[in-house]
């Protein structure tokens, strides 16, 4: 299995910032927190990880992988997603 990518927590601070506020936009979300080494701040970050709380999954997933940067949907079920940005 390959390493991810790594990128600085400034970088992903303001990705992170970015894909919440656009989370914000759906009504159905509650609240949107970052998760893992993002949330710890660490130096380097792999990837972004965001909880959120929602009583409406399927219309929050359905928004997120809308993402307008997002280049491709990796995953989508019924309770989580990942999606690739540049």
């Amino acid at each position: 299995m390959g390493r991810t990518k790594r990128h600085l927590l400034p970088y992903t601070m303001t990705v992170a910032g970015e894909i919440t506020s656009w989370l914000a936009k759906c009504k159905f979300v509650k609240r949107a927190d970052p998760l893992g080494s993002l949330r710890r701040k660490a130096s380097t970050v792999g990837d972004i990880d965001i909880s959120v709380a929602t009583d409406n999954p399927k219309e929050v997933i359905a928004h997120f992988v809308g993402y307008p940067k997002a280049q491709r949907v990796l995953e989508k079920g019924e309770h989580s997603a990942s999606i690739v940005i540049p």
